[in-house]
This record gives structure tokens, sequence and C-alpha cells, in this order.
């Protein structure tokens, strides 16, 4: 991958769905593929990744194409410079840090810092320096063992750690900014709970009102199913609920 293209899989407008900016007007791009592919079952069912048909898929394109509108013309002056923020997501959108850290440093540049950027992580890729300069918000989203990946592909004590410290210290970027990480989980049942705070919570010392946790659902029966589960656990926890708004409004579909 050369460093002024990323693999793009889509571009839209929308409003960001989950964790600390739900409801924020948002510009999704999302990037091609992941190093996870978590299959929620139930009933012995497979239930993958709602987005993988998408981000499975996708083309290198040039900074410069993305910026003037290569499928949505107009897009940075008309949103971001007026107060939409711009989620990078995926797939694991990590996997291509090094060509996102200077996408995003030709955004700033151009719109003189005038944008929000966050990026959704499943936190298994350390961050480096490059890119965290250039990003406000790490939406990190570990996976828990309800997604039924392997332990060692999934959990990173060292890529966990840095977005701890970076959630408590909160050090000013080169341009002054903030970034800060916060802490999204998927919640399938009642017994994620323990897993949550024993593998996580507990053993990093993650403050709860850094915790979001949003029920699993691809559909808007599977959300109404667990929604009063997950947020009786953030009442008697002091963390952050979190709904997927963008399956509330659309049910099934992306880019919308």
């Amino acid at each position: 991958m050369e460093n002024n293209k990323l693999n793009v899989s889509e571009m839209f407008y929308s409003i960001q769905g989950e964790g600390k900016t739900m409801g924020i007007p948002s510009v999704f791009l999302r990037l091609q593929a992941c190093n996870l592919l978590c299959n929620w079952k139930k009933d012995g069912i497979d239930h993958y990744c709602d987005t993988v048909e998408v981000w499975k898929k996708g083309k290198p394109i040039s900074f410069e194409d993305i910026i003037h509108g290569w499928n949505m013309e107009g897009w940075l002056e008309k949103l971001l410079i007026k107060g939409a923020h711009l989620i990078i997501t995926g797939g694991e959108p990590m996997l291509q840090q090094k060509a996102i850290a200077k996408f995003c440093e030709d955004l700033r540049n151009l719109t003189k810092n005038k944008i929000f950027i966050e990026i959704e992580t499943n936190g298994t890729i350390k961050p480096s320096i490059e890119l965290e300069y250039q990003i406000d918000l790490f939406n990190t989203s570990p996976k828990l063992s309800n997604s039924t990946m392997q332990l060692n592909k999934r959990y990173k004590e060292e890529v966990l750690q840095w977005h701890v410290r970076n959630n408590e210290n909160k050090g000013k970027t080169i341009d002054g900014r903030t970034s800060e990480s916060i802490f999204k989980f998927v919640v399938n049942n009642i017994i994620d709970l323990n897993e949550i705070e024993n593998d996580f919570v507990n053993k990093f010392n993650i403050s709860p009102n850094r915790v979001w946790l949003m029920p699993e659902g691809a559909n808007r029966e599977e959300l109404n199913e667990k929604r009063q589960m997950v947020a009786e656990m953030c009442k008697q926890n002091g963390y952050n609920f979190s709904d997927r708004l963008q399956v509330v409004i659309w049910d099934r579909v992306t880019g919308v």
C-alpha cells in the first residue's frame, strides 16, 4: 500500500451510532480488511460481523481523490468544517495506520485543524505516535470471548495498556488538541460482565466513566432482546450505555 493511498470499502454520511459520540452527524470512511472475524453465535447459528460483506472488499484510492469527493462531492466543505465528525472505521483501520496518519495530517492542514477525527479499533494494534497526534478519539472496542475469536488474537495487553494511558493522561498533541481513548464492549449475555470487569476494568484500572456497554445485535429484534439487560448492567456499575442507533433507525443495512 502506497503512503498516499488508502484501501477504501465505502464512504458515506450518517450519524455516529455507537459510543461516546453517539448521535453526532459524521462522515464514515470505511477501510478494507480486518485482523479478526467475530462470530456471535446464537442458538447454533452463525452471526458474523454485520459489516463483513462490505469491509472485505475495497480498492486503493488516493488521498487527493478522497479529499476531492471520490464518491461524495463537497463532503469536506459541506460537512466536516461545519461540525460533523470524521469516523475512520473498518474492518480494522489500524492495519493502515501509517497511511491514515498522513491522510489525517493532510486533512488538518487543509482545514486549518477545524475537524474532529475518531477512529474505531478493536484494540489489537498499538497506535504509532504519528497517528496519536492526528486522532481526537480512539473508540476502542476490545473483543470478548463471546466473539469466538481466539484469546491470543483478540487480547493484546500492551495495546490495551496504551489506550488506558491515553485515556488517563489525555496528553496534548503537537497542535494543542487532546487525544483520548474510550472502551466499548459488545454484550451478548449477563456473564459477559464478569469478563469485562476481571479482564479489563479491574485489571487495567479503567475508570467506569470511560466504559461503554453496548448490546450485541445485527437487527432491531436482537437489540430489543438485550437492551434492558445491558442498561441494568450500566446502572449497577456506573458504566455508560451505548445503543446501536444505525440498527435502531435503519435496521440491518450498511452505508446509511
